[in-house]
Formats: C-alpha cells, sequence, structure tokens
C-alpha cells in the first residue's frame, strides 16, 4: 500500500529466516525498486526467478527492469523512470507536430491544431471499441500469415485510419483556417500524431 520501508524491512526479514523462498526475494525486489536501488532490485528479482522459474510475478518485473537499465541509469526511481517514459511519448510527437506546421506555407491556427490533436487521442476509445467486434472476423483466418495479415487489416488498419480519417472529415473539414490541399495533409498528421501519442504512453 505504498509502504516501501515497511515492506523492505519485512521482505529482509523473509529472506535473512528462509533465503530459500522465491516470495521474499521478489518482494525484496520490488520494494528495493522504489527505494531507488534498481541494481539491487534485479538481483533480488534474479534470484527469485533462480529459486521458483514458476514465480510469474517476479520473472514478469525482471523483465521489465532488466529492459529499462539497458537504457535507463540503474540509479534512477521508478518515478524518474516515469517522467522519462512519458517525456519520450511526447517529445517526438510535439517535434513532428511543429515540423508539420513549419512545413506549411500558410501556418494552421495553434487551436484548431490542438483541437485535432485531442480529438486523434480521443478516438483511441472508439477504436477499442470497433476492434473488439472486428476480432471476431479476425478469428475466422488460419494459418500464421493470414491471421497476421487479417490481424494487421481489420484490428489495426481499418479502425485506426476510420476514425483518423472521420476527425479530419467531420472535424477538421468544417475548420475555417482548412481552406487549401496542404491542409488535408497538416491536419491529417496533427490526427495521427494524437492517436499516436496516445499509443505511446500505454
Amino acid at each position: 500500500k505504498g509502504d516501501w520501508d515497511g515492506a523492505y524491512a519485512e521482505a529482509s526479514e523473509a529472506v535473512i529466516d528462509q533465503p530459500n523462498l522465491s516470495y521474499g526475494h521478489s518482494e525484496l525486489g520490488l520494494a528495493l525498486e522504489h527505494r531507488g536501488d534498481r541494481k539491487g532490485a534485479l538481483e533480488e528479482l534474479h534470484k527469485a526467478t533462480q529459486l521458483d522459474s514458476h514465480n510469474a510475478v517476479a520473472a514478469r518485473h525482471y523483465e521489465r527492469l532488466s529492459s529499462d537499465m539497458r537504457f535507463l541509469p540503474g540509479n534512477w526511481s521508478p518515478r524518474m523512470v516515469l517522467a522519462f517514459t512519458i517525456a519520450a511519448a511526447l517529445v517526438p510527437s510535439f517535434l513532428l507536430l511543429g515540423y508539420f506546421r513549419a512545413r506549411d506555407l500558410y501556418p494552421e491556427p495553434a487551436r484548431a491544431l490542438w483541437g485535432t490533436f485531442l480529438l486523434g487521442a480521443v478516438i483511441i476509445f472508439p477504436v477499442l471499441i470497433i476492434d473488439g467486434v472486428l476480432n471476431h472476423v479476425v478469428q475466422l483466418f488460419h494459418g500464421p500469415l493470414m491471421h497476421g495479415m487479417a490481424d494487421a487489416f481489420f484490428a489495426a488498419a481499418l479502425p485506426e485510419e476510420l476514425m483518423k480519417f472521420a476527425v479530419l472529415i467531420l472535424f477538421s473539414t468544417r475548420l475555417k483556417a482548412f481552406d487549401e490541399p496542404m491542409d488535408g495533409i497538416v491536419y491529417g498528421a496533427v490526427a495521427s500524431l494524437g492517436f499516436a501519442t496516445f499509443e505511446n504512453i500505454g
């Protein structure tokens, strides 16, 4: 419940009393991670997986943490990792947004672009609903190649691009600022960036 110092104390006692207890090592690893000692956490999670290969919690956290530590310093706290992850999800989108706006000879109003961007992010919810329906169609295809192609088309391309197109047609084209062919490219790219940003954060 957020008392990582208490969790650390209890897990430390548990691994001293029962050094072969996988669960104790995995709990100690999680407590160490939340206290900022990611290297120590990785060692404890590794011990937990060695002691019990069926400890799915330890295996999942070990994979996640070892993956994180390939790219980020080992002494970063979970909050720092989260902040970096969110920044990494947002910064490329904002840079591309600025690029598309700068390439437009007659730049679009910021309010119109942000509206399109936010609608592009919000469409993730209807996309998920459509995905749920179209997933039944995907199940009709068998074999890795056919199933993969059906999944890519019905569960990804069709609902996502259809909803981005809906933002463009139902919102962007009704704006006064939408007055030249290049605007279709700019607003389409912005709606796509909104969707991609939401996906990246997820």
